[in-house]
């Protein structure tokens, strides 16, 4: 069984090393300085916390890909798939907050369903829930390592209060099936191995790959006294976490029965939200 597993751990890196010399992956890391230099005093302090996301993100990356290949979550290649970003991008017009995929992968899964198209519900839900793992575990491990110093009116003066503002570019893989990518007979893998069975059974029978793709997570707290800021980023970290594994269970149970579908996509956004306004509610506690 660990044969296997600890060659897809070789591949998963060969895959994020793909990924890490990729133009585009260095282009979100240098948005990322960019967003750094609103923050921080001078440049010298600004590329060292865009370096310091590099490694984290490299990091969570790792953990992604080993989740991803190691337990099988296997996403079906769809319009669907590919529309997420993008709406999420129009959507973080209305709001910045709607930039996060549970908001752009919601709205392109209730589309599909309402005009009757075919969409990987269960697999575009687990790569969101394995995002939000990640995002949790970034948060709980790195996010309250680096605080910033903002200035805010209130009652018309400046008043110093501590923040977070942290940005990781992540390189992440799905698992698909694909002709050029890894033959599933030659690893000899455990029976339950995918968990998640989306694809056809011809498709699972074939070959399996990983696709390399780039992601941004980030998360900020930009108000509070520095203990307060630091004792949230804890509380928040968890609650990401818990929700990424309620997600990922219902889109496992989600393979089998259809119902279970409609309840993560309710849950997808609404608890997504719920941690946005509990969030709020901490901060002006």
């Amino acid at each position: 069984m660990w044969q296997p597993l600890w060659l897809i751990l070789q591949l998963s890196v060969q895959t994020i090393t793909m990924v890490a010399v990729n133009p585009l992956f260095w282009l979100t890391l240098w948005f990322a300085y960019r967003y750094y230099r609103q923050y921080e005093w001078d440049k010298a302090s600004a590329r060292r916390l865009a370096l310091a996301s590099f490694w984290e993100g490299l990091l969570a990356g790792l953990f992604v890909v080993w989740l991803v290949a190691g337990l099988g979550l296997m996403t079906i290649p769809s319009p669907a798939l590919y529309c997420m970003g993008p709406v999420s991008m129009l959507l973080s017009l209305i709001r910045p907050r709607f930039l996060c995929m549970a908001y752009g992968a919601g709205i392109t899964l209730g589309l599909g369903r309402v005009l009757g198209l075919p969409v990987d519900a269960p697999g575009i839900m687990a790569l969101v829930a394995i995002l939000h793992l990640a995002e949790g575990l970034l948060v709980l491990l790195f996010g309250g390592r680096h605080t910033v110093t903002i200035y805010q009116q209130r009652q018309r003066r400046l008043v110093p209060v501590s923040g977070i503002y942290r940005f990781w570019p992540v390189p992440v893989c799905l698992l698909i099936s694909g002709k050029q990518w890894l033959d599933l007979a030659q690893l000899s893998m455990p029976g339950w191995w995918p968990l998640l069975k989306t694809a056809p059974d011809a498709m699972q029978q074939a070959v399996l790959g990983l696709l390399p793709i780039a992601v941004t997570l980030g998360y900020s707290d930009l108000s509070g006294e520095k203990e307060q800021v630091k004792r949230r980023h804890l509380q928040n970290g968890i609650l990401i976490a818990l929700y990424a594994l309620l997600l990922l269970g219902i889109s496992l149970l989600a393979e089998n029965h259809p119902l279970w579908g409609d309840i993560g996509l309710v849950f997808m956004v609404g608890g997504h939200e719920m941690i946005v306004k509990g969030r709020s509610w901490r901060r002006h506690a």
